[in-house]
């Protein structure tokens, strides 16, 4: 099973603060003929259209082989691999956050505004299946 981001207003106000940010590069690199101001409107740039057209098609968490797999986590981190019988609960905080609390007692928080409510329902009943992952 396999969860894809949902077109979310945060990928596109970030798009547009990369595109700000990648026209005020430009600019310095007009002005003062620098070579880093172009490198980094660039890559600004091709940031921000990646927030604008491709965030969609990124997967956000795998769920194969009684293993979680999340996706996109935050640098230096890359994806983190989870065993389903290490996962003592799942908890829905406020609606927007999804908590796993571990056996060894670490805590993994995933943002549930960033999967679609049918996404979720899969993911629910794919772990409420598992025998030891209880819902709360």
């Amino acid at each position: 099973m396999e969860i894809k981001l949902i077109d979310h207003p945060e990928w596109k106000r970030s798009a547009l603060i990369w595109f700000i940010f990648s026209a005020i590069q430009f600019l310095g690199a007009y002005y003062y003929q620098s070579f880093f101001f172009l490198l980094a409107g660039i890559f600004a740039l091709a940031t921000g259209i990646q927030l604008f057209t491709k965030m969609t098609d990124l997967t956000y968490l795998t769920l194969r082989n009684e293993i979680l797999t999340i996706h996109l986590r935050r640098f230096p981190f890359g994806k983190k691999n989870i065993h389903l019988q290490e996962i003592d609960k799942v908890e829905v905080i406020f609606e927007k956050e999804i908590l796993f609390r571990l056996k060894n007692g670490q805590k993994i928080k995933l943002r549930k505004d960033w999967i679609s409510y049918d996404d979720f329902s899969k993911m629910k009943q794919k772990l409420e299946g598992y025998t030891s992952v209880t819902f709360h």
